[in-house]
């Protein structure tokens, strides 16, 4: 198991490259590349994820993996909702073929999507949310690379409960496709998390460590929060789980000055580091 966190911590403050290097400076050697803030990117060219620039952004990350020796373990794809009709809801649709074909190319095994709702209706919200990914699924496999389902923070939305992703799971199989858990999602939810690992069983490839209070999505650093830690990594231990643990805990270090920014990331580092030892 190794310590891992998203990029997106320094999402906004430079290349990508120069997000890596401060990542990698704080002691980090597995990264999480979040494809959906890049993806949202448009200025008075287009879209940044339009060729030749994605291209280019793609051939630094994997000069930095080289010249580093750093691990991509997941990624995370376009983040929206997946039946809503816009101009931008129609563009990262197309970025959900493009994420899986960049995970590919970068050598990263999973990446992180989530289910879409249907208010009110759990049921035709599970169709079209199978429906929508299953040629995803297919693609993905093609390509050697993964789909995992995140779960969601919002009350009454489909995916929030460990039931529904596992029902989204069984109906892709012989896909590869799994479950992210996101750890302050499900704080939010107010869900028995041990029991709810469990059920996840196999099914479980990836995680999103990150804290809250309980009643927003805070995306702190653990311990910092309400999440009963000994909790989680308790049933972690008892479901077998072989990932990684990887923070995504950003709120933890952009709200800081600029000056106290790097500080902030070794304490992230330390913290984490503390989680993986109990582990």
């Amino acid at each position: 198991m190794d310590l891992s966190t998203s990029i997106n911590i320094f999402f906004g403050q430079g290349s990508v490259t120069a997000q890596m290097q401060r990542v990698y400076d704080a002691g980090f050697r597995t990264m999480d590349i979040n494809f959906n803030d890049w993806m949202e990117l448009r200025d008075e060219n287009g879209w940044f994820s339009a060729l030749p620039r994605w291209e280019c952004w793609l051939s630094e990350i994997e000069k930095f993996v080289y010249l580093h020796g750093v691990r991509l373990n997941q990624s995370h794809g376009p983040l929206f909702d997946i039946f809503e009709e816009s101009e931008r809801t129609d563009h990262l649709r197309e970025m959900c073929a493009l994420s899986l074909e960049s995970a590919a190319r970068l050598g990263i095994p999973w990446v992180v999507m989530q289910p879409g709702t249907v208010p009110g209706d759990m049921a035709l919200s599970f169709t079209r949310t199978r429906d929508f990914y299953a040629p995803l699924a297919a693609l993905a496999k093609e390509l050697g690379t993964g789909i995992v389902f995140e779960n969601t923070p919002e009350e009454g939305s489909f995916g929030g409960r460990p039931e529904h992703l596992i029902a989204l799971c069984d109906s892709l199989a012989g896909f590869p496709v799994g479950v992210c858990w996101d750890i302050g999602h499900a704080h939010i939810q107010g869900l028995d998390q041990r029991k709810a690992i469990t059920m996840l069983g196999n099914r479980l490839r990836c995680l999103h460590i990150q804290d809250n209070d309980g009643r927003s999505d805070g995306h702190t650093a653990p311990y910092y929060g309400t999440v009963r830690w000994d909790e989680i990594l308790t049933a972690l231990k008892e479901s077998g789980y072989q990932g990684d643990l990887t923070l995504e805990a950003q709120r933890f270090v952009q709200p800081v000055p600029e000056s106290c920014k790097d500080a902030a990331m070794a304490l992230l580092f330390a913290i984490g580091n503390e989680l993986v030892k109990k582990y």
